[in-house]
């Protein structure tokens, strides 16, 4: 499918890291409706990650206009521009012709390129499905409490069982996500876990710059992680452990981590995940911006978290 987009010749394919760090220096300006593909952008362009293709409609050096493609999974599409650039990305998509025409769809784009492209896919006869993707945004300034974890458990960064359980539990791409690129990622990018530790008799300050990673073998009872396309999330908890704040205390670490390595904490959340968006608008250092919209092909059936 990324061929496609480069033999109209409509999009101009961003490869080195040069181009890329331009682009995510243009989308700062663009916060927070950028802040995605930004992040992803810093993950390719410090070699965290090389799992996706990157389009701009104009030189990388000033293009709002952007299109993040997932390479072993093409029909994965982030889509971002600014409002007064719609026009010109939906009459580009239309020119690419199979970029709208992938089996397993699905397209996360703001808020007001929802109705464009709804009306492109009509007219291209296609059926899609409309989801609204909470997006919570993490405010560092607001985030002074110390972090603590209380007798019984302990907080490392996720060893090989944790992550592969992380990947086993997500639901999203139905697993599509390779092992190695997740490994990659969150050995530059932490990924954090609650694991139980009786031998933890009191409650213990976190220092997270000194995290340990967590045995190879152990499981952790809450766990998150960044992910591939530069959003925190694949946020779960054991059932016997829900209710003890351990999603609340992995939640503020890995915001933390993320945030210094120089991204942008963001948290997507779907519609009807409650309980996520509750615990989330508890929060104080993370704030309910617009929504994003995703669009998926009517027989997706996806849950995208």
């Amino acid at each position: 499918a990324s061929s496609s987009i480069m033999a109209e010749q409509v999009f101009t394919r961003v490869t080195n890291k040069e181009q890329l760090l331009a682009l995510a220096n243009v989308l700062t300006g663009d916060f927070p409706h950028s802040v995605t593909i930004y992040n992803c952008l810093i993950f390719h362009v410090q070699d965290w990650l090389s799992c996706m293709n990157f389009f701009t409609l104009d030189d990388p050096s000033h293009s709002h206009a952007v299109i993040m493609q997932m390479i072993n999974l093409p029909s994965f599409v982030f889509v971002y521009c600014r409002e007064s650039e719609v026009n010109s990305l939906i009459q580009a998509i239309k020119k690419t012709n199979q970029l709208m025409k992938q089996e397993d769809l699905i397209y996360t784009v703001p808020h007001y390129l929802e109705e464009p492209l709804q009306m492109l896919a009509q007219e291209m006869e296609i059926c899609v499905n409309t989801n609204i993707v909470h997006r919570f945004i993490y405010q560092p300034h607001l985030d002074t409490d110390p972090l603590r974890c209380g007798p019984g458990f302990r907080v490392c960064r996720l060893g090989k069982a944790g992550l592969q359980q992380l990947l086993l539990k997500s639901t999203f791409l139905n697993n599509k996500i390779p092992e190695e690129s997740m490994l990659r990622l969150t050995e530059n990018v932490p990924a954090v876990g609650v694991y139980l530790d009786p031998s933890v008799t009191k409650e213990v300050f976190l220092d997270i710059q000194n995290l340990p990673y967590a045995g190879d073998n152990e499981i952790p009872v809450s766990w998150i992680s960044p992910t591939v396309y530069g959003t925190l999330g694949m946020l779960g908890t054991e059932k016997d452990f829900r209710r003890l704040g351990h999603a609340t205390l992995v939640t503020r670490v890995a915001a933390r981590l993320f945030a210094n390595k120089g991204c942008i904490p963001l948290c997507h959340i779907v519609k009807n995940n409650t309980a996520s968006k509750e615990m989330f608008k508890k929060m104080t250092e993370w704030q309910l911006i617009r929504s994003e919209i995703s669009l998926t092909s009517a027989e997706t059936k996806k849950n995208i978290n």
